[in-house]
């Protein structure tokens, strides 16, 4: 009995000693690891990892107050199914912004009509406003514009002399917005055998003290002639219509009696009150007569014999060309900013204020358009290069025409998966290895053979822009190749998974803003095939929907 009463003390000491030495390890051991988090700050970031915030942005930041707002998804986090709060000027509407799909895969939209608001929340003029998920912070505020008010027009027509089938279009408009994000859009129609033929003009953005208006100038060429006999003589023939961001529009419309009806004329949006309204100096020169005033020809060489300017343009796909110059002025005659304005078979096109490139995403499709770049020096004059013709477009990329029926077989003898055409496909092993070569991020599918960009265009953008996206990226030798391509529906599907890896039915080894990627595959003329990893399947949307992405395979 007394031995074991003595085992059972020997065992009490023990346990208390060793809770002791426990007492004492335990926090030194939290004090170490805190003292390492707070030295290494690499250790600290891989202990305590924030979790990422939703990011969202507003697809337009001016509209109309019965338009509605479209807010989209910045980063993964907010890619989510649920509704947003919305809180518009200190207003908290709870779950009112509901998903669209059918506008951008991660977009929601938010309406103020229907809500029994105080006229303020409607005024036009700036509004503040933050989103975010039910229960969560919202997120920083966004500023928006108001906008009802159509643009205030000024419109001159003149025919130029010696040419009765020609007319010139001068013109300035403007809005009573002033949102620094404005911007205008001038479209002019003509009907030509009973079918509108629609022109969009470029417009020059102009700020004077403070006040901002738009410009605009261009030359229709050969317009047909219509006897007073004929039928169409006093049917529509011309309108033009100016739209500004929010979707103000003003528009005016003439038969070609009226149209072609000699002299000069104007099509004037303004009275006085409107005017009254606007800067002494813009009124000036909106209210009288401006013409084309002669001043010194451009000059092409310097005293040294040197081209003032170098232009190269090449066509990276129809109707997109691009331009490239090299300023040869001496540096005591550079401008800062260096403007440059560029010419489209002599007529003016815009004004580039920094850098050296420029891309003309509505080039007329010609092979005989002519580019010219001109720039003003120190010294009052202006240089201008030698006029250029684009180098020949590239062969276009455009595979076979698949039909639907060729798809689903295509998909089924490959065990493609595809959630609508084959949802029992298991699709194929892959092989991946990722790298980085020359600075471009790739993805090597040894079970294919096929070396894929692992990310692709940030931007979306239409099947035209597609292949232009596929020009630039051979010309700038993506990680040391110029022969990436368009990949065929195949190529594209054998990517797809069976099952959704996080957001998408695609492996995480690429990245997963390209939710949808154009093919060089088609349906028909305006539509194109693509693969939708959001959706886990293919598709045929038209070729001039802008909300697709490249994914280059080579």
């Amino acid at each position: 009995m007394g031995k074991k009463s003595n085992n059972q003390t020997a065992a009490a000491q023990a346990e208390q000693k060793r809770r002791w030495k426990l007492g004492l390890l335990v926090p030194a051991a939290v004090a170490l690891l805190t003292a390492i988090i707070g030295i290494v700050p690499s250790l600290r970031e891989w202990f305590i990892t924030p979790s990422p915030q939703p990011a969202f942005a507003l697809a337009n930041p001016i509209t109309r107050p019965d338009s509605g707002l479209v807010i989209i998804a910045r980063n993964k986090a907010a890619h989510r199914e649920e509704p947003l709060d919305v809180e518009f000027d200190g207003f908290l509407f709870a779950s009112a912004a509901q998903r669209q799909p059918e506008i951008f895969p991660h977009a929601w939209r938010f309406t103020l009509l229907g809500h029994n608001l105080p006229d303020s929340l409607l005024a036009d003029g700036g509004h503040r406003v933050r989103v975010g998920f039910a229960g969560e912070a919202l997120s920083d505020y966004f500023t928006i514009g108001f906008s009802t008010q159509a643009p205030i027009v000024a419109v001159e027509i003149t025919q130029p002399e010696g040419r009765p089938n020609d007319r010139i279009f001068s013109g300035k408009v403007a809005s009573k917005l002033q949102a620094p994000a404005e911007t205008m859009f001038v479209e002019i129609a003509f009907h030509s055998e009973g079918w509108p033929v629609e022109i969009d003009v470029p417009v020059k953005r102009v700020e004077l003290n403070g006040f901002i208006y738009f410009e605009f100038e261009t030359t229709v060429k050969g317009l047909p002639k219509i006897s007073p006999e004929n039928s169409r003589y006093s049917q529509p023939f011309f309108a033009i219509r100016v739209r500004d961001k929010a979707g103000n529009s003003y528009s005016h419309e003439e038969s070609y009696a009226q149209f072609m009806a000699p002299g000069d004329k104007w099509l004037v949006s303004l009275n006085e009150i409107e005017l009254q309204r606007l800067p002494v100096e813009l009124r000036r020169s909106i209210t009288v007569v401006f013409r084309i005033i002669p001043t010194a020809q451009p000059l092409t060489l310097l005293e040294s014999g040197q081209p003032a300017l170098v232009l190269k343009v090449k066509n990276l796909a129809t109707n997109i060309s691009k331009l490239e110059w090299k300023s040869n002025l001496p540096e005591e005659l550079r401008t800062v900013p260096e403007l440059t304005l560029i010419y489209r078979d002599d007529q003016y096109l815009t004004t580039v204020s920094s850098g050296n490139e420029y891309t003309d995403e509505h080039a007329l499709g010609s092979a005989n358009t002519l580019y010219r770049v001109q720039q003003k020096a120190r010294d009052g004059q202006d240089y201008t290069s030698y006029t250029e013709q684009a180098a020949p477009t590239p062969a276009e990329q455009t595979g076979d025409y698949l039909t639907d029926e060729e798809v689903e077989k295509m998909l089924k003898d490959k065990v493609l998966f595809d959630s609508i055409r084959n949802p029992f496909g298991t699709g194929i092993t892959h092989q991946y290895k990722s790298f980085t070569l020359n600075g471009a991020k790739l993805v090597m599918d040894e079970a294919t053979g096929l070396l894929w960009q692992q990310g692709g265009s940030f931007e979306s953008m239409t099947y035209e822009r597609a292949l232009a996206y596929v020009a630039q990226m051979n010309e700038k030798k993506l990680g040391g190749y110029n022969d990436w391509r368009l990949p065929t529906l195949e190529e594209a599907m054998s990517l797809m998974e069976s099952k959704k890896r996080g957001e998408l039915y695609l492996d995480s080894v690429f990245d997963g803003w390209q939710l949808w990627i154009w093919t060089s595959n088609m349906y028909s003329g305006s539509l194109g095939w693509v693969a939708y990893f959001i959706f886990g399947c293919c598709n045929d949307p038209r070729v001039d929907d802008d909300r697709g992405s490249v994914r280059l395979v080579r």
